[in-house]
């Protein structure tokens, strides 16, 4: 026969045989708990939430800004997305933790000869959890701890002191910010300078180019000496048809050997010969300044090419020296980076440890242990009484 199954355990009445025991060790597990859970360090923790003001999207330098601009593209420091990402890294980054380091705030960690820098940044570093919303904004989170056994003074100071540490590290972030891009900006106008030099050479190479071309050719203003060359030309050529006509009449009226038909005649020739002198640039022999018509195409030409460089030359400089300008401005500009949607609070109570769940969670585990000890010291009698009766 099977002696297991004359072993009958009525929970119940096991639970109220131990009824002292089972509740008794919990309650002093319970009580232990918390009383360790007052030893323990105090985490006290403050929230607060941030996003890129909409005037930090323009501060990666107007010129870099212009261009994204008119290419549609997006580059740092030009969209909200980028300007997320920086934010992250800089609370993430040793600078903050550098920056944090050196304040009073943290005087104590900063005289601690045990530690080296590396450890003492990533302390710094384990302060802030970070985490980014949908919405873009950052919801970031700052922990700091007591010692152990602390007394309400100590718990006062590390209160104000996380509240003050949120408040600095956005103050910090903020300058941190400003000063990249005012370096971008700073950056970008000594390339101007360098750009703009170089095309202030140019504007005078052509400038030579062009005073050399109007010595060479005699040029002073192409299109005023060409209007005045045909201008010539016409009053010439009605001069030479008027008497073209005259000729014709007269030939009706007198003999070819008529004094008329003859000086007429020579008028003519003069008149013609004078059109053609005119056209090649030779009216009058101390004239450097007519142009021959035939060459006007060419030159023409060539002159509107080097005036064409220079005015492109002069529109180019003209922009360089204005985005110089700004430049110049977003240098020394200072402005908020962050906007803060929730400001950081100084914590009414610690974050961790929880003391009532640590007490409520180790009275409860006890519970159970304690009740299952409890059925097994009752199995156990009763199994040794079956034993003994058998004997």
């Amino acid at each position: 026969m099977d002696k297991n199954k004359d072993i009958e355990l009525n929970l119940f009445k096991v639970l109220k045989n131990y009824i002292v025991i089972i509740v008794s060790i919990p309650v002093i597990v319970a009580l232990i708990t918390i009383g360790l859970g007052f030893c323990l360090p105090k985490t006290y923790e403050t929230n607060f939430r941030i996003v890129p003001s909409k005037e930090s999207g323009s501060n990666g330098g107007s010129l870099l800004n212009m261009l994204s601009n008119s290419a549609g593209l997006a580059i740092p420091g030009g969209s909200s997305n980028s300007q997320v990402n920086l934010l992250l890294e800089l609370y993430k980054s040793r600078r903050l933790a550098s920056i944090l380091l050196n304040d009073s705030i943290f005087i104590d960690l900063k005289n601690n000869k045990q530690l080296n820098e590396e450890v003492k940044f990533n302390l710094i570093k384990g302060i802030f959890d970070i985490k980014q919303e949908k919405t873009g904004y950052l919801n970031i989170t700052v922990s700091y701890s007591t010692d152990f056994l602390p007394d309400e003074k100590q718990k006062i100071d590390v209160i104000k002191k996380v509240k003050l540490i949120a408040e600095k590290s956005v103050k910090i972030v903020d300058s941190l910010i400003n000063l990249k891009n005012n370096n971008n900006a700073k950056r970008t106008r000594i390339y101007l300078d360098n750009e703009l030099q170089k095309y202030y050479s140019l504007v005078d190479t052509v400038g030579n180019k062009m005073q050399g071309f109007q010595e060479k050719q005699n040029v002073l203003d192409i299109e005023a000496q060409t209007k005045a060359t045909i201008s010539q030309v016409v009053d010439l050529a009605s001069e030479l048809a008027k008497l073209q006509s005259d000729l014709n009449i007269a030939k009706i009226q007198y003999t070819e050997n008529s004094p008329i038909i003859k000086s007429l005649s020579k008028q003519i020739e003069f008149t013609k010969q004078q059109i053609n002198k005119i056209q090649k640039g030779l009216f009058l022999e101390s004239d450097d300044y007519s142009l021959s018509l035939d060459k006007v195409p060419g030159l023409t030409k060539d002159y509107t090419s080097l005036f064409r460089n220079r005015k492109i030359i002069e529109q180019v400089i003209v922009y360089l020296e204005t985005q110089k300008h700004q430049e110049a401005i977003q240098e020394d500009k200072r402005i908020p980076n962050l906007d803060l949607i929730d400001e950081p609070y100084e914590p009414s109570s610690p974050a961790k440890p929880n003391v009532k769940l640590m007490g409520l969670s180790a009275f409860l585990i006890t519970l159970f242990i304690t009740y299952l000890i409890s059925l097994v010291i009752e199995y156990r009698k009763q199994r040794n009484a079956i034993d003994s009766i058998e004997v």
